[in-house]
């Protein structure tokens, strides 16, 4: 067993306008800042089973790959649910990578995920992974 294995990790995303991307997390997607660990260069979520994911201000960066993902066990609520708030899924025709979207959403094995963007242009997940 590894040193790190059980350690509880974060993820660490660059945001280019720190107000607007608060919002985004906190009022679309509904997570709730920890007031503790955010100041006025960085902020801190807390999510599901321990994990921690903190957003920190810095210039535009260029993702092309999903940085962040939210495991959830409704996806077909959590879909409807983004949706309504606004946001606009990701369509990819992947076929060396075996995934193919269908109105914003792709199946990979028994798996439904759906791929979308932070204001700051980070890719993130929802998925039943």
């Amino acid at each position: 067993m590894g040193i790190l294995s059980d350690a509880t990790a974060a993820a660490v995303l660059p945001c280019s306008d720190l107000t607007e991307t608060r919002k985004f997390y906190s009022e679309v997607l509904g997570l709730k800042p920890d007031e503790e660990k955010s100041g006025d260069t960085s902020v801190t979520f807390r999510c599901g089973n321990g994990t921690v994911l903190m957003l920190y201000l810095k210039g535009m960066t260029k993702g092309d790959h999903t940085a962040f993902a939210f495991s959830v066990t409704n996806f077909d609520d959590t879909m409807e649910h983004l949706r309504a708030k606004g946001v606009l899924f990701e369509e990819y025709d992947l076929p060396d990578q075996g995934i193919q979207t269908v109105n914003g959403v792709a199946k990979l094995g028994d798996d439904s995920v759906a791929w979308f963007k932070d204001p700051s242009g980070n890719i993130l997940l929802v998925g039943t992974i």
